[in-house]
């Protein structure tokens, strides 16, 4: 056997080896897990003589490329960083007191080792810095004295001293101490720096060297610029419903206040849009908008209690409450609260009723008022938007403004009450009078307040993913349909129809790409006004990152549709770039409960993360045009299959290797964050299965098979399962610290 075949066997017995380890770990622990898989002497060795034989492979097959020995030498050279990591470096924690000089640290691992510091570390003060007006944290802050000199340590920025890398973990809770990652890699990491180096030497060359492709996708990018955003709003006539609720225009007035939500002084509009979000799924219920449903929950509970508003989504526990999709609070409570005892139900029953839990306790928040923190209150530590339910100090506030913080919501209930909208209009007023003269400099500015009342205007994501799946799927069968003449001969076009179609086959194409370009156009604009009003790239969350999914994916099918090299139908690229975009918002639309606008957590604010997001869902993107052209050569096969292969495997070569970029900019993160660039977490342990699995394919002549191309074709189709998985089944079934994405 040739040692190619050794070296593949071999990655594949490691890759099955990474699969039973992650399904291992929820029921082992991980850290059995590292000490017998991970972090043993056997896994480290089967890696190093993978890459032993895959470089002697190289060697035996005489290759003269440079290209390849750049390739599978930066990959040699990323293992060994990590094996010099794994014999080298030393990794603890540092529990630093305030005003106590410390000069060494704990190791991690079964048995802990006190090391010595060649500095001494004294804690000056430590500090929770949280956003503008609000208690949502911003950073947390440790002020050292390093052999005398100051230093800082915060979030996504160690301290490196005399080699070491000094991270934030965690603070006590009285804020007079702090815990520190402490990691010493003198030899890993540069190395493996070097191997990443090398590895985007090697993608950067491939790519340049396929015909000019730089310069051409920089003039079609330039072209595709020029489009303008085109996207029409439709307004529908509201019909009265029963409950009883604020009139149109004292809800909106509602809605123009400020409050303190997400780690933002934002419009209430936007609270009141995720709280119907989340309770029901929508934005609005029988006509009414989102600011009138929540002041009718806020004052005429009664009413709304017996509106089916509550969303239910596991159909186990709908049959076990004998409830609908769409339930009322009052299903909830007949001879007791009805989800008390499943909760010590079965895990699927008891997660479901804990989620249907959570949209009740929303509610009982909103009544008790703790979700209204609208009224800026002044301080020693600045000015901190407070709920009417909160204790005031007395010397903070006048009599008069105390008074209308603690008695604002009773006056509110009392006039809407008697039907006095007048009463009503001046309770607003006051409320908005007191936020304009206390606010300060915390009051958001008024052009990103338009901006945000525009994004909550129509829900994009909703009405573009039906389009874009009603078109996408309208126009794969397009394509496959005019592949018929190709079993009858004749002329054809590279998607096997007629050269030259007739009628409405004529004007289907351009449409198609017509309504393509406009698509992405308003989905960039919807992406850039997100961006505006939360003040960073929509990438922090899964809704955001499906909604940048679908953005890049369109994107690559722009681009792609203008390679004349690629020499796919513009019809195909289109259609497929559409259902798959469709898929990304579809996924959206449907886990909204994080699709409101909030600050990240501190560990997640960092350019790295943003750049590492980015590159993953552009190689998703094109790997899922990649798939979709593979489903329809093996439905209906072109007429010249190597041609069809090739085209994917054009695809199929960037995604690989953004994939690896992006992989590599993860570990930057973790590094800046926990001093170390890779801990095996079941994301990135499953992500980079997926990379293998992916990178097989480019290797043709070592693997015969999968240069055939149905063979090729559905592969890469099944191999799409790990990509769902590291995206979702990863969250679901495994955890770890990738959960919020």
């Amino acid at each position: 056997m040739k040692l190619s075949r050794w070296a593949f066997a071999l990655l594949a017995i490691l890759m099955l080896c990474m699969v039973l380890a992650t399904g291992m770990e929820p029921a082992a622990g991980t850290d059995y897990v590292l000490r017998h898989v991970y972090h043993s002497g056997w896994f480290g060795a089967g890696w190093a003589l993978t890459a032993v034989l895959g470089l002697a492979a190289l060697w035996q097959s005489r290759a003269r490329a440079w290209r390849l020995w750049l390739w599978h030498g930066s990959l040699a050279t990323i293992l060994a960083g990590a094996g010099l990591s794994a014999l080298t470096s030393r990794s603890g924690s540092l529990h630093l007191r305030q005003g106590v000089a410390a000069s060494s640290f704990v190791t991690d691992g079964e048995r802990p080792d006190t090391v010595p510091l060649p500095f001494t570390l004294q804690l000056e003060w430590f500090k929770v810095v949280n956003h503008m007006g609000t208690l949502t944290p911003q950073d947390y802050v440790s002020h050292l004295l390093v052999d005398g000199q100051p230093q800082s340590v915060g979030m996504n920025r160690p301290l490196q001293a005399e080699g070491y890398t000094l991270c934030q973990a965690s603070f006590d809770d009285d804020g007079c101490g702090t815990v520190l990652l402490v990691r010493h890699d003198p030899w890993g990491w540069p190395v493996t720096l070097l191997g990443y180096a090398l590895l985007l030497a090697a993608i950067m060359t491939e790519w340049l060297s396929r015909e000019g492709g730089l310069r051409r996708t920089a003039r079609q990018l330039r072209r595709l610029s020029t489009v303008a955003m085109c996207c029409a709003c439709a307004c529908a006539v509201q019909a009265q419903a029963t409950p009883r609720t604020l009139p149109v225009n004292e809800a909106e007035a509602m809605g123009r206040l400020y409050v303190a939500y997400g780690g933002r002084i934002c419009p209430m509009q936007t609270l009141a849009q995720d709280f119907c979000r989340k309770l029901s799924g929508r934005t609005s219920y029988a006509g009414f908008s989102a600011e009138q449903v929540m002041m009718g929950w806020l004052l005429w509970p009664d009413d709304w209690n017996k509106e089916p508003l509550i969303a239910v989504k596991s159909s186990a526990l709908r049959r076990r409450l004998n409830v609908k999709r769409n339930a009322s609070l009052n299903d909830f409570f007949m001879n007791g609260y009805r989800l008390g005892p499943l909760f010590s139900a079965n895990r699927q029953l008891a997660q479901a009723a804990a989620d249907v839990d959570d949209r009740i306790q929303l509610v009982y928040r909103l009544r008790r008022g703790e979700l209204f923190r609208m009224f800026p209150v002044p301080g020693s530590d600045g000015i901190v938007w407070q709920s009417p339910v909160e204790p005031v100090g007395a010397s903070l506030l006048a009599p008069a403004d105390s008074a209308l913080v603690g008695q604002s919501f009773s006056w509110l209930f009392r006039h809407a009450a008697a039907n006095d909208l007048g009463g009503v209009r001046r309770d607003i007023e006051a409320m908005a009078s007191y936020q304009q003269r206390l606010g300060g400099s915390t009051l958001p500015d008024p052009h990103r307040v338009k901006a945000e009342r525009l994004y909550q205007t129509v829900d994009l994501p909703y009405w573009l993913c039906r389009m874009n799946l009603l078109a996408g799927l309208a126009g794969l069968l397009f394509v496959l349909w005019r592949r018929r003449p190709a079993q009858r001969g004749g002329q054809h076009g590279q998607d096997g129809g007629p050269l030259h179609p007739q009628g409405w086959a004529r004007w289907s194409g351009p449409g198609l790409c017509l309504y393509h370009l406009a698509a992405w156009a308003a989905l960039t604009a919807f992406l850039a006004l997100r961006t505006y009003v939360g003040g960073r790239l929509p990438m922090g969350n899964g809704y955001e990152t499906m909604l940048s999914g679908s953005w890049a994916v369109l994107l690559c099918g722009a681009v792609h549709r203008w390679l004349p090299s690629v020499g796919l139908s513009r019809s195909a690229v289109c259609a497929c770039s559409l259902t798959a975009a469709g898929f990304f918002l579809l996924v959206a639309s449907i886990g909204t409960s994080d699709a409101g606008i909030s600050q990240l957590q501190p560990v997640l604010q960092s350019p790295l993360l943003s750049l590492h997001v980015c590159l993953t869902m552009l190689s998703y993107a094109l790997l899922s045009l990649v798939v979709l052209h593979a489903v329809g050569e093996l439905l209906r096969p072109s007429l010249v299959p190597q041609a069809a292969m090739l085209r994917a495997r054009l695809l199929l070569i960037p995604a690989v290797g953004l994939l690896g970029i992006g992989i590599f900019l993860g570990a930057c993160w973790a590094r800046t964050t926990w001093g170390r660039y890779w801990g095996w977490d079941p994301k990135e342990v499953w992500a980079l299965i997926t990379w293998l699995l992916y990178a097989l394919p480019l290797h043709s002549r070592s693997l015969p098979l999968l240069g055939r191309p149905r063979v090729f074709h559905a592969y890469v189709v099944a191999a799409f399962a790990a990509v769902l998985f590291t995206y979702f089944g990863v969250n679901h079934l495994l955890g770890g610290m990738h959960g919020y994405a």
